[in-house]
């Protein structure tokens, strides 16, 4: 959770207002990152990964890229 922090952190405010999220176990500590960058955070609905496609995208490319 610490590498995603830092990378929204660099983001100016006006670019990233919200994030949406999955249900991974990645993002369990995301209340904190919410009050750190002040940006609101969104989760699809359990099993719904089409909700939101790019996120699942970008989830998979975060994994490759962290793990």
């Amino acid at each position: 959770m610490e590498k995603i922090k830092e990378k929204f952190a660099s983001l100016p405010e006006k670019m990233c207002k919200t994030i949406t999220f999955d249900q991974g176990v990645e993002f369990a500590d995301s209340r904190q990152l919410e009050q750190d960058n002040k940006r609101k955070i969104y989760y699809c609905e359990t099993h719904s990964p089409w909700q939101k496609g790019s996120n699942e995208n970008m989830n998979g490319r975060l994994r490759w890229h962290f793990a």
